[in-house]
C-alpha cells in the first residue's frame, strides 16, 4: 500500500479513482472513513452506511471532552482544567506535514473522489462542530 501511495500521481484524477477501485477491503478500510470506524463497537470491513454514522454519533456520549482543530487553545485548556494540570501556553502543533504531494483539493473532480471516502467522517466532525466544546 505505501508503495503505491510513493508512486502516486495524486494530480491525476484517473489514477485516483483507480487507487480506491482497485484496492482490496482491508486497505480500503484504511482509507473509507477511517475517524468514523474509531468511534464504531466493531471492526467494520465492509463501506460504512448511514447506520453506522448514527452510531459513531452516538459513541460520541461516552467520551467525557471532544474538542476540534478550530478550537484547539480551548480544548488544551479545558482538558489541563479537567486533569489539574496547571495552565499555560498550549504546546504547538507538531508533526504537520506541510507538504501537500501534488493534492488539489481545489480540483473538482479530485475533491469528489476523496469525498467518497471521507463522506461520514465530514459528518461525524459537524455533528462534532456543531456543539462547539463538548465537556460532561
Amino acid at each position: 500500500l505505501s508503495i503505491r501511495l510513493n508512486n502516486m500521481d495524486f494530480e491525476n484524477a484517473e489514477e485516483l479513482n483507480s487507487f480506491f477501485s482497485n484496492m482490496n477491503q482491508t486497505s480500503l478500510d484504511l482509507f473509507n472513513n477511517c475517524q468514523s470506524r474509531y468511534f464504531l463497537n466493531d471492526i467494520i470491513s465492509c463501506p460504512l452506511n448511514e447506520k453506522h454514522l448514527n452510531t459513531a454519533i452516538k459513541t460520541l456520549d461516552q467520551f467525557n471532552l471532544i474538542g476540534t482543530l478550530e478550537e484547539y487553545d480551548l480544548f488544551v485548556n479545558s482538558v489541563s482544567k479537567l486533569m489539574s494540570w496547571p495552565e499555560g501556553t498550549p504546546p504547538s502543533k507538531k508533526n504537520v506535514n506541510k507538504e501537500n504531494y501534488g493534492l488539489d483539493i481545489n480540483n473538482p473532480e479530485i475533491f469528489s473522489i476523496l469525498s467518497k471516502q471521507v463522506e461520514y467522517d465530514i459528518l461525524l466532525y459537524e455533528n462534532v462542530k456543531r456543539y462547539g466544546l463538548i465537556q460532561r
